[in-house]
């Protein structure tokens, strides 16, 4: 007999096995897992097998062998009742009696899903069928050919009186290849035999499993105690839930130490480590701060792209956090326009106050430190103005530096680009130092505000704005130690700056030298520093200092700005206008270096090319009236009064407490024969200098002297003079009240 015959009379023998067999077996060839290894001998046929389940959970209920040939595995179910047409999947009724499918009670399968599997030879499985369990009473396995022949349905019909037809098979209601939403891959039908592969051994009435490998280990037909307790879903006993309650504290703690490392990693500057650790914990967690933490991590590590690309994935952007790291990263990416876009639209008034924006979008999930950090609206008003920067709109730069301030005035990089690069006159910043809003323990900084913009005030006006500072700054000062802030090299800077303001340059050298000492990498002392050895012809120092910085900071604009105050202090004005050029080239918005190479210019009688640089200067800063000053004086040699008048005009309005532009004032209205206006004038010069006059002014007290001499040939050449009475009595009470302040 071929191999072919013996199969099909074996498995004719199989069916009235299963049809005599009703509490073990669901139907023609349907075996219940307690079966499951049993072996059955084809004759030496090669061909190669695959295994049909149908499971619940990891309970197989149903189980057959198929030839691959036959690769539709599926449910044929059966009606109760005899009715002309099937259904696809029937619901029993509930007069019928308790049945049992695959060996399990019906009511322990209430409520379950059901799910057909097919399982290959080299382990892989695929999903068919997802269903409820109790729609599976009447239902058999079936490979998809000729195996329900007429006799196998009439071992059917004996095994299920009544039964009437064969139903279309049930369709599947999941991907092929998925598994079913309450199944994890982990839990699939059939796992437990990638751990354990026992003997086969003969199980009567029922199949045999060739290869143990792709089957279950024999075991009887579940109990409803043992199904509760195989099925994860079931087992609701205090200890279960006391293990799931420790094992997920473990995991927390697990992860929680994870984010410490990777906290410590940042802090070490081990980035490489810390992004590794936060994909991980990110990954595993999916939280939205582990997600920022990793592209925080990324950030530190410059890896701006990838940190980019993390952000915008993680659809969070609303969170104000995510949005600004996101902009950061386009900042340091140059991408000026896509930094804007990305931090959103906004409308900001003249005064730096934000309008017609709409908060309602702006989401700030991490509110647990918000009393100990910088408002991350002032850092995101602060990233736009430094966006318009770089895009060359400084009006708009200016008003949202402002806002930043305004927002917290703890945002002191926003007020040191409006101070620094004199984007505001003297009178603005006045008055956004007014409307500043600081906190109850903030007074040291309101005074140290006003220390670093009162540079022009009179030296008395700006003694008592540094007392009150020290006054302020014990509220932060440690009374153990003895320490103040008054010693701070910013404060210390700051005074020095007053000091070169004021024309007392030694003094201001002296205090620079002893500042540099203790920090020789200090770069605002050490601009105050270079201004003032220039001052003072101090060549050897510049040099050495230019070595220094040339060497330390090859990349900044103040290296070669230094360079250039060596040259144009030995008098090479083509060396020093070439490294002043230099310097500008490097950094546009570095205003002494255009300052200077208007100098170097002016220096050589090159007056057309000193205008140009003082007017791009004076359009670089309009908080600076330095330019402008010096555009007047350039007309003053010119012999153009007119225009250098408007000049000094022009620069009074942005700085009026400079005592240099009434000194020029004078001077233009003593070329113009206004002399009751040019003493005038050299009066408020006096008026606006420090109480200790130095040889800064040297010129202006002998004006006044020159003026009396010249007042007395006047009355000797006509005595009865009355205008030259007036003036002679004029001069000398201004030259007693000179002398006077001055003793």
């Amino acid at each position: 007999m071929t191999t072919p015959s013996i199969n099909r009379a074996s498995y004719q023998v199989l069916l009235l096995l299963a049809a005599a067999a009703v509490s073990t077996t669901g139907g023609d060839g349907n075996t219940a897992p307690g079966n499951a290894t049993v072996t059955a001998t084809t004759g030496g046929d090669d061909t190669e097998m695959y295994i049909c389940y149908l499971c619940t959970g990891r309970n197989p209920i149903l189980i057959r062998r198929c030839p691959i040939y036959w690769d539709y595995c599926h449910l044929n179910c059966f009606d109760d009742a005899p009715s002309t047409a099937a259904a696809a999947v029937p619901v029993v009724s509930p007069a019928a009696p308790a049945r049992r499918v695959g060996g399990v009670p019906r009511e322990t399968l209430e409520d379950e899903e059901c799910y057909v599997m097919k399982l290959y030879e080299n382990g892989s499985y695929v999903i068919v069928t997802t269903l409820g369990c109790s729609q599976t009473a009447s239902c058999l396995l079936s490979c998809g050919g000729g195996d329900l022949a007429a006799d196998g349905e009439e071992a059917l019909a004996a095994a299920h009186p009544g039964a009437v037809g064969v139903s279309p098979p049930v369709r599947a209601t999941a991907p092929r290849g998925m598994p079913p939403p309450r199944v994890a891959d982990f839990q699939r039908c059939g796992s437990q035999a990638m751990t354990a592969t026992p003997a086969p051994r003969a199980i009567t009435g029922g199949w045999r499993m060739w290869d143990t490998k792709f089957g279950f280990p024999p075991a009887a037909p579940p109990t409803t105690a043992a199904a509760a307790q195989k099925n994860p879903k079931r087992r609701r006993e205090p200890e279960a839930e006391a293990e799931g309650e420790v094992a997920a504290e473990m995991r927390e703690e697990a992860v929680e130490r994870l984010r410490g490392v990777v906290r410590d990693s940042v802090g070490k500057h081990l980035y490489a480590s810390a992004i590794f650790l936060a994909d991980k914990v990110a990954a595993a967690t999916g939280d939205p701060a582990d997600v920022y933490m990793l592209a925080q991590a990324l950030f530190l590590g410059r890896h701006f792209r990838r940190a980019l690309h993390i952000l915008n994935s993680s659809k969070l952007l609303r969170d104000l956090r995510f949005r600004f790291l996101a902009a950061k990263c386009l900042e340091e990416l140059k991408e000026w326009h896509q930094c804007l876009i990305i931090l959103g639209d906004a409308k900001i008034d003249e005064h730096g106050n934000v309008v017609d924006q709409d908060d309602g979008s702006d989401i700030y999930f991490d509110k647990d430190a918000e009393d100990h950090e910088i408002n991350i609206k002032a850092a995101i008003c602060f990233l736009r103005g430094k966006a318009y920067e770089a895009l060359d709109n400084c009006d708009l730069a200016r008003q949202w530096y402002k806002a930043a301030v305004k927002a917290d005035p703890l945002c002191y990089e926003a007020l040191e680009c409006l101070v620094d690069n004199y984007m505001l006159t003297c009178e603005e910043e006045s008055e956004l130092l007014s409307s500043l809003k600081f906190g109850k323990e903030d007074g040291w900084l309101s005074a140290f505000y006003s220390c670093l913009i009162r540079k022009h005030e009179k030296e008395y006006i700006v003694e008592a704005k540094f007392k009150e500072f020290e006054r302020e700054s014990c509220s932060i000062s440690s009374l153990s130690s003895g320490l103040t802030l008054k010693n701070n090299i910013d404060v210390l800077a700051c005074k020095a700056e007053y000091y070169h303001q004021s024309g007392e340059y030694q003094k201001c050298f002296e205090l620079t030298s002893a500042l540099l000492e203790r920090d020789p990498f200090h770069l605002k002392c050490t601009l105050v520093h270079l201004a003032a050895a220039m001052e003072l012809g101090h060549s050897n120092d510049l040099y050495i200092l230019a070595c220094n910085l040339v060497k330390d900071y090859p990349q900044k604009a103040l290296s070669w700005f230094a360079v250039g105050c060596y040259y144009y202090c030995i008098k090479k004005y083509d060396q020093a206008r070439r490294y002043f050029g230099k310097a500008t080239g490097l950094d546009g918005t570095f205003p002494p270096a255009w300052i200077g190479t208007g100098i170097a210019y002016a220096a050589q009688e090159e007056g057309d090319q000193a205008m140009a640089a003082f007017r791009t200067a004076a359009r670089l800063f309009p908080g600076c009236h330095l330019p402008t000053l010096y555009m007047g004086m350039q007309y003053l040699r010119m012999h153009n009064f007119k225009l250098a008048e408007q000049f000094f005009m022009q620069a009074k309005s942005i700085c009026p407490a400079d005592p240099l532009i009434y000194n020029e004032l004078g001077v233009v209205a003593y070329n113009m024969k206004e002399y009751q206006k040019a003493v005038q004038w050299f009066e408020l010069t006096l008026e606006h200098t420090s109480s200790s006059l130095n040889e800064m002014w040297e010129p202006t007290l002998d004006k006044f002297e020159a003026a009396i001499t010249y007042y007395h040939k006047a009355l000797w050449l006509k005595p009865d003079d009355q205008f030259s009475t007036d003036m002679l009595t004029l001069a000398l009470e201004s030259s007693c009240q000179i002398t006077a302040r001055t003793r």
